[in-house]
């Protein structure tokens, strides 16, 4: 259907035509071109209101693990296998975004870097943060039913390759260890560093499954 003109008069009698009526296909077009503009307008705000979560992978799961029969604790099931010291009992796993790394001893057994000048050990608890570290936290707790000592704090570390910037300890300074033949009085550290500090809740959620037992257990 083409569009109609419509006659009329002018108030001194002239006869004029009125402008052309808009067809109803080109009515339909105009409406329906705006629909899809509105659509894209609601797509696009809906877009910057609600950015993409970032999820990183080794957050989304973990699992219990017994890497050295006589305590357990959570890992990202992405951690392989465990990684040893070559100068103090314990390990470490370690990723591009996460390192969690563990060691202990016998009182007998102390480091010699923790021991005095008269090669003694001391009883203060072994504490991985300086005071002079930045956003330096330290508590004392429970876990599990055992006292224990955690700090957080900002301080760069390398393992593996990767650099951390924030670290997040426990230290059970007054607990039984295992020697490789019996269990002994010691202490037991862990350590988990890490670059984003949003991670600190990943590795606070690690650090309070520790179990610590009083024997030897199957893995």
């Amino acid at each position: 259907m083409g569009s109609t003109s419509v006659k009329g008069r002018s108030s001194d009698g002239e006869e004029k035509l009125a402008k052309p009526a808009i067809t109803r296909s080109r009515a339909n077009s105009v409406f329906n071109a705006m629909r899809v503009v509105s659509f894209l307008i609601i797509f696009v705000l809906g877009t910057v209101a609600v950015p993409a979560q970032k999820t990183d992978d080794y957050s989304l799961d973990l699992s219990r693990r017994n890497p050295d029969t006589w305590f357990s604790l959570l890992i990202p099931k992405i951690f392989g296998n465990v990684e040893r010291h070559a100068d103090v009992d314990g390990g470490f796993y370690s990723s591009k975004s996460m390192a969690i790394n563990f060691d202990y001893w016998t009182n007998e057994g102390t480091p010699n870097f923790l021991r005095n000048a008269r090669r003694q050990y001391s009883r203060v608890p072994f504490l991985a943060c300086p005071e002079s570290a930045i956003k330096l936290t330290t508590n004392r707790t429970l876990i599990a039913g055992r006292k224990a000592v955690v700090q957080s704090c900002r301080q760069e570390k390398t393992i593996g390759g990767n650099t951390f910037s924030y670290l997040y300890n426990v230290t059970f300074p007054n607990s039984k260890v295992f020697d490789g033949e019996q269990f002994k009085d010691g202490v037991f550290n862990l350590t988990v560093y890490y670059k984003n500090p949003s991670e600190q809740v990943l590795a606070n959620r690690i650090i309070q499954s520790i179990r610590l037992f009083d024997k030897q257990v199957v893995k």
